[in-house]
């Protein structure tokens, strides 16, 4: 599993604490800035695999985090990559460990599946007001006998884990996660033979699954709002785009620029956000479907609170392809 460091303000201690897992056993720290183009990603990523680093570190990551890229190298033991500036292919044994440090991050649900998630709470409002009484930096941990120590207390935890029969995490009341549950036996077997708790706890921080669930709410009540008809109304991507754009929803994933004509987004953008959509809003048989073999799906419901206090059920679907595509809402 990876390893993410959230934080509510810099100064917490979130880098300190990726480098204290790295430097103890590597000796040095590298970090990288986050790459939000998947292709720049996989470039990266094919050149540690060719490198054969056993970690990646990207540092300071803010807003919207998720990567299908990334996704994908913590389910595969071996990575298959292209040599930069070549057409030759490679395939590497993946022993990459994915560290991640970041402040009020948005985190996907399934990079929040694949890693472990250390949440720090900084409470001064002005973080150069907090007093740090034992000072650890690199000089610290590049220092050799307290590199020695860390890993020495390392090695015991591992001894008597061991010498106790190596118990499992599940032994302790433990669940690791689906996909991971070897790795999570293990680990947590040890952690929890230690005395220290259980480190598969999941942590809850707002996902993207929580805040796109919230903001297609919002965006339902805005078409709702919008709507022409006594009980359906229909919008073409582009309005639904300037919808979210004026009330500053999923504004994480929506890059672009203002023009005469709306807010028009970028094309990786575009398609991200389309995809989004069609999670929310699937496209549904009947009406204009495009192709004859395109598969449909029943529409979603929604139950909100009309502005008289009542409820009521809105259906959302799309149906279309391309610059046909037409979202609707219906209710009762």
């Amino acid at each position: 599993m990876g390893f993410i460091y959230n934080a509510n303000s810099q100064r917490s201690g979130k880098t300190l604490l990726a480098k204290l897992a790295i430097m103890s056993v590597c000796g040095v720290f590298k970090a990288q800035p986050w790459k939000g183009n998947e292709e720049d990603l996989n470039k990266v990523l094919d050149a540690e695999m060719l490198a054969g680093s056993i970690y990646i570190c990207f540092d300071n990551v803010r807003g919207f985090m998720g990567s299908q890229t990334l996704e994908g190298l913590m389910t595969a033991p071996q990575w298959t990559g292209r040599v930069l500036g070549k057409t030759q292919m490679f395939t590497a044994e993946n022993r990459m460990n994915l560290f991640i440090t970041g402040n009020d991050c948005i985190v996907s649900p399934d990079m929040a599946h694949r890693c472990l998630i250390c949440d720090l709470f900084v409470e001064q409002g002005d973080v150069q007001e907090r007093q740090v009484d034992n000072l650890i930096d690199e000089v610290w941990l590049m220092d050799v006998e307290n590199r020695r120590n860390i890993l020495s207390a390392l090695w015991g935890l591992v001894r008597a884990w061991h010498e106790a029969g190596r118990p499992t995490a599940t032994s302790f009341g433990y669940k690791p996660r689906l996909g991971f549950e070897r790795w999570g036996e293990i680990i947590g077997g040890i952690v929890g033979h230690a005395g220290f708790g259980n480190p598969l706890e999941r942590v809850q921080l707002e996902s993207a699954g929580d805040s796109e669930e919230r903001n297609i709410r919002k965006l339902i009540d805005r078409m709702r709002d919008m709507a022409l008809g006594e009980n359906r109304g229909e919008f073409n991507f582009q309005t639904i785009v300037n919808f979210c754009h004026e009330d500053g929803l999923f504004d994480w994933m929506l890059e672009g620029k203002e023009t005469s004509d709306g807010y028009k987004l970028n094309a990786s953008s575009a398609s991200r956000f389309g995809l989004t959509l069609n999670r929310y809003a699937p496209k549904v048989s009947g009406g204009y479907c495009g192709k004859d073999n395109d598969k449909t799906r029943p529409p979603r419901k929604y139950r909100r609170k009309t502005p008289e206090g009542n409820e009521e059920v809105v259906v959302f679907g799309c149906f279309g392809d391309g610059r046909g595509r037409r979202f609707y809402i219906e209710w009762n």
